[in-house]
């Protein structure tokens, strides 16, 4: 009828619902499903981890060794305290760069 908005709405929905039913796997479970699995047993991990260290806290001296290694590591990187300087002192060339990009 001449509807290209309500053609192009229609053929975003085709597309959605072809993408989800292609993205199944051989058993036939949603991408969803699997999604919501390895939340899971990402939280039970975390959770786990949690209980973990608070069961087991690091000593001051620990802590010190740790933050003094830590430090000496952004020492030797060059970081100042600032990641957004930092980054921007840092930037990997681009191709762009390197060929006069448009």
């Amino acid at each position: 009828r001449g509807n290209i908005k309500e053609s192009m709405a229609h053929g975003r929905q085709i597309t959605q619902n072809i993408i989800e039913g292609y993205i199944a796997d051989a058993e036939g479970a949603a991408v969803e499903e699997k999604n919501q699995a390895i939340i899971d047993r990402i939280a039970s991990a975390i959770s786990s981890i949690d209980q973990e260290v608070r069961n087991n806290p690091v000593s001051e001296t620990d802590l010190g060794r740790i933050m003094s290694w830590v430090q000496s590591r952004q020492t030797t990187a060059g970081y100042t305290g600032s990641f957004a300087d930092w980054a921007e002192a840092n930037k990997p060339v681009r191709l762009e760069d390197l060929i006069g990009g448009h």
